[in-house]
């Protein structure tokens, strides 16, 4: 009888060893492979992204105003202002919103495609919201720096 019983142990101690030894499959990430831009919804200068909220940025913000009117008016507002102050095509500026109901609005080189100055407009109450301004490496004058007080 105990030699069954010791048989047994020995059976079910190899099992476990053996599958102690498996190779154990690699973990896939399921964001692996997700084109975030190829994503969004563009119509024009105008990228929605319905599934993501606006990304932290590395640096501090160069200037940061909280605005009495929706992220949607101070949007437009900062849009009116590169056209008429700076007088900026709209293939200079891309607008992005977000599922947080928050908006960036970022100058852009038409032809590199590359980011400039980005105006990240957040909700901070019912019918407020908050702007910063992100150099993002550029040098920023004083026109450029008041250009968020315009919009509150």
């Amino acid at each position: 009888m105990q030699w069954k019983a010791i048989w047994g142990w020995s059976v079910a101690a190899s099992a476990v060893l053996l599958a102690a030894c498996a190779p154990v499959p690699a973990v896939v990430d399921i964001r692996q492979g997700i084109n975030y831009q190829q994503d969004a919804v563009v119509d024009g200068n105008q990228a929605l992204f319905g599934f993501r909220s606006l990304p932290k940025r590395a640096e501090a913000a160069a200037v940061s105003e909280t605005a009495g009117r929706p992220v949607a008016e101070v949007s437009q507002c900062v849009q009116q202002q590169l056209q008429s102050q700076f007088k900026l095509p709209e293939d200079f500026y891309q607008v992005k919103t977000y599922a947080d109901n928050a908006q960036t609005v970022a100058l852009v080189n038409p032809f590199t495609k590359k980011e400039g100055l980005l105006f990240d407009i957040s909700p901070s109450g019912v019918n407020s919201s908050e702007i910063r301004l992100y150099a993002n490496g550029a040098t920023l004058s004083n026109a450029w720096k008041r250009l968020p007080t315009r919009c509150r």
